[in-house]
């Protein structure tokens, strides 16, 4: 028997029914409810039927005990609530997220599913639960609030217009970048991205399942994918420049994006950052993406300063919550 089915459906006090999400028939049916969620809430957010698969299929995420849905009371094709937790193996935290209908909030589904959220997270052996929201939504906000979050810090999302010149990429004397698709070595990549993030904000390792997951999604091209190299030849740093037709769908207009720019720590403040930023930008250009966008924390004195040196302005801002895990246990 499937632990799917296992997993018995429970009803919430309004007559709701939660159960697990079944991965061979709710994809589309979440791909509405997201979408709807956002012609409402216009937090800058899409999806695709692609990208949910590709969450229900990153290592060591389980959907039949990770994801919760509710449909509709007489239409069991209609998904008016989810909510989700996953756990990187190397993260202290777990993040969770909850969307319900904006036609059925303020019923209880929320308060419903957020437990069953948290005593996944503790389960995975989570220490918190992090979780975000756009500030203008503030009534989301009084809910992280009322049920023990508390926020830990701004991210934005930047982006710039096809009509802002770009600069070209400087390297600093003795440094040399190369593709993924030239390098093809997963360790070298592992080293790269994992030595480049020390000192983020709640940086963790990947692990190489991960990021072998990564490359096998099918907007990710290896030739967009950049690694420098010190004068000895070590890995010193990463951006990957990622054309994901959803996105261009989503915003109307071919719209690339910057992922994971990253400096090893010992190869930081010589221009590395900007070089390969601006390489990654020329490259979605190239390519045909006239909007590019990427997404930073908001009080980071170091990268917005230099995304705004080159072009980028904010279109949205959010704000992250933490529910500490820990602290629960001890009280």
């Amino acid at each position: 028997m499937s632990r799917l089915i296992e997993d018995r459906a429970t009803s919430t006090p309004n007559s709701f029914v939660i159960r697990p999400v079944d991965v061979g028939a709710d994809v589309p049916r979440l791909v509405r409810l997201f979408d709807e969620v956002e012609a409402a809430d216009q937090a800058g957010n899409f999806t695709s039927e692609a990208m949910i698969q590709s969450r229900l299929q990153q290592p060591g995420h389980d959907p039949a005990r990770d994801r919760w849905v509710v449909a509709e009371p007489g239409d069991e094709g209609r998904l008016i609530a989810h909510a989700m937790v996953a756990r990187s193996p190397e993260a202290p935290f777990a993040w969770i997220n909850l969307q319900v209908h904006p036609q059925w909030r303020r019923r209880g589904l929320g308060n419903a599913l957020l437990p069953r959220a948290l005593t996944r997270a503790r389960a995975l052996g989570a220490s918190s639960a992090n979780t975000g929201t756009a500030d203008h939504l503030t009534g989301a906000q009084a809910f992280l609030t009322k049920h023990g979050f508390r926020p830990r810090n701004t991210f934005v999302e930047m982006q710039i217009l096809p009509e802002v010149p770009l600069a070209a990429p400087v390297y600093p004397p003795g440094y040399t970048v190369r593709t993924y698709a030239e390098v093809n070595d997963l360790p070298t990549l592992l080293t790269a991205y994992n030595r480049g993030f020390i000192g983020h904000f709640e940086h963790h390792d990947e692990t190489a399942e991960e990021l072998a997951h990564w490359l096998t999604l099918p907007h990710i091209r290896p030739e967009g994918f950049f690694l420098a190299f010190g004068p000895a030849g070590d890995p010193a740093g990463i951006c990957a420049a990622i054309a994901n037709p959803d996105r261009s769908a989503a915003r109307g207009r071919p719209t690339g994006y910057i992922d994971s720019l990253g400096v090893v720590p010992e190869h930081r403040r010589h221009g590395l950052g900007r070089a390969l930023l601006l390489e990654g930008m020329h490259w979605l250009r190239a390519n045909g993406q006239e909007v590019i966008e990427l997404d930073a924390v908001g009080d980071n004195e170091m990268a917005l300063p230099l995304y705004e040196g080159v072009g980028f302005s904010v279109v949205h801002r959010h704000i992250g919550y933490r529910y500490d895990l820990s602290e629960e246990q001890n009280s």
